[in-house]
């Protein structure tokens, strides 16, 4: 029997059975998990790929007394389990020629898998990223969830591609590609943790990001609440004072500072202080990268969506960034070069 659940086609052939008591709270879901109505004719969906298992949802089923769902995989045990294993290699190198051997060992799986194959899903290594890295309060994710779904799945994939971006500018520091993978989560939670993200303030970041100065200038003209601008406007300064609430849990704290700096620019043009170039170093423009590679809408995870957020996501932002001042120029340079050199290194394995 062929279904279509909110998008998500599939047949009854392709589900698996899970079982509540495997599901682990506080994990990355690896399945579109479905309960099954009218004897396995209809299917309601109850979470996507990628979501979290929060406690709460394991609770209302087995109050109910459900003990199974149906899952349609997305993310492959052994593909989370081969890149855990390459990030726990590069923990434990001890030369920068070894970190710098297996980094390249990293980026050219992830440019066979996610560039040259076409059914493999990016959630694969955001599972294993989230598994290897994440040192925040679960609340985080949690709140993210329950606020805004576009923020949620966003912080997930920006913070995984915050990994492969500092492996592919040569930072090779394990806690310092740690402690900025959590910076990730952390950049916009002042949108979300004592404010209503709404669906102005979602199209006020769409349009910022793909245009700066146009955020503020849409909710202006859109008669916003003065309360709801000012969201937009002081929230990167809102989400590092709720960050450094957090900087027990970084080795080095100093990288929550970049937070403040994720909408300046690089002409004194952007927000909420108008810094100059000159005011930032290349780390800063490495977050400023991957906050205007990754668009404010939802991410529904599906098999071959590596395509979508390795080459789509990026042809955008050199569009984007042709036509404006942003201080990340040097990056996407450099990210055209290691497409370039892990196509090249793929052709040669064959």
């Amino acid at each position: 029997m062929d279904f279509n659940v909110k998008g998500i086609t599939f047949k009854d052939s392709d589900l698996e059975k899970i079982l509540l008591e495997d599901l682990e709270v506080g994990s990355i879901s690896k399945h579109h998990i479905f309960y099954s109505l009218s004897n396995g004719k209809k299917m309601i969906s109850l979470l996507y790929a990628g979501d979290l298992v929060e406690e709460n949802f394991l609770n209302k089923y087995k109050v109910k007394g459900v003990e199974s769902f149906y899952g349609l995989r997305i993310a492959s045990n052994e593909e989370v389990t081969q890149y855990k294993q390459l990030w726990t290699e590069f923990r434990r190198c001890r030369s920068q020629k070894a970190k710098m051997l297996t980094r390249d060992s990293i980026i050219l799986k992830l440019v066979n898998d996610f560039v040259r194959e076409s059914d493999t899903s990016f959630l694969n290594y955001t599972i294993a990223t989230f598994e290897t890295f994440f040192n925040l309060p679960t609340e985080i994710l949690e709140t993210y969830q329950s606020r805004s779904v576009v923020l949620y799945t966003r912080s997930l994939l920006m913070s995984s591609k915050l990994t492969i971006l500092s492996l592919a500018g040569n930072y090779l520091d394990y806690d310092f590609i740690k402690d900025f993978y959590n910076t990730g989560f952390l950049l916009d939670y002042g949108l979300v943790k004592e404010f209503d993200f709404n669906y102005s303030i979602s199209q006020a970041c769409e349009k910022e990001r793909n245009i700066p100065g146009s955020g503020i200038v849409f909710l202006e003209k859109t008669n916003r609440p003065v309360k709801e601008i000012n969201l937009f406007k002081l929230h990167p300064l809102k989400s590092f004072e709720l960050a450094t609430v957090f900087q027990h849990n970084f080795k080095y704290p100093e990288v929550l500072d970049y937070i403040k700096l994720h909408h300046e620019k690089g002409d004194g043009s952007g927000f909420p202080k108008g810094y100059h170039y000159a005011s930032m170093g290349l780390t800063e423009g490495l977050l400023i990268y991957c906050d205007y590679l990754i668009p404010f809408h939802e991410h529904i995870f599906s098999k071959g969506d590596g395509g979508k957020i390795f080459i789509s996501y990026f042809e955008d932002l050199k569009e984007i960034n042709k036509q404006n001042n942003l201080p990340i120029k040097a990056f996407v340079e450099m990210w055209e070069s290691v497409l370039e050199w892990g196509d090249r290194e793929a052709e040669v394995a064959g």
